[in-house]
C-alpha cells in the first residue's frame, strides 16, 4: 500500500499489508506479491492508524477504487469485531465516510 501526495509527488506512506488470507494466484499475477512476501508485514490493524494519520483531511483517489474500499472495510470490520466482541460499533474510514 502506498499513499502519496498528488500535489507534490511526496511519497506519505509505503508498506505491505500481511493478509487475512492466503493470496490467490490471479492476485499474485497482478501485483506480484506472494504469501512468503508479506508473511512479516503488518496486519491491516496496525497499518490503519498510520493510513488515518497521513489521509486525514486530505482528498483520496484510488486505482480500483471500490475493489479497495471493500478490502478496506471489511478488513477494519473485522478487526473492530475482534476487538470489542459483542459490541456495536461504526466503521470509519479514513475519507471520513461512517459505516453502520
Amino acid at each position: 500500500m502506498a499513499v502519496l501526495d498528488a500535489a507534490t509527488g511526496r511519497k506519505l506512506m509505503e508498506t505491505l499489508v500481511r493478509p487475512t488470507e492466503k493470496i490467490s494466484r490471479q492476485a499474485s499475477w497482478v501485483h506480484g506479491l506472494s504469501d512468503h512476501d508479506v508473511g512479516r508485514a503488518a496486519p491491516w490493524e496496525k497499518v490503519l492508524p498510520h493510513l488515518r494519520r497521513v489521509t486525514r483531511g486530505r482528498t483520496i483517489w484510488a486505482y480500483n477504487a471500490d475493489f479497495d474500499r471493500g478490502i478496506v472495510v471489511g478488513d477494519t470490520r473485522r478487526g473492530q469485531e475482534a476487538a470489542t466482541p459483542g459490541r456495536p460499533g461504526r466503521l470509519v474510514l479514513p475519507d471520513g465516510g461512517v459505516h453502520p
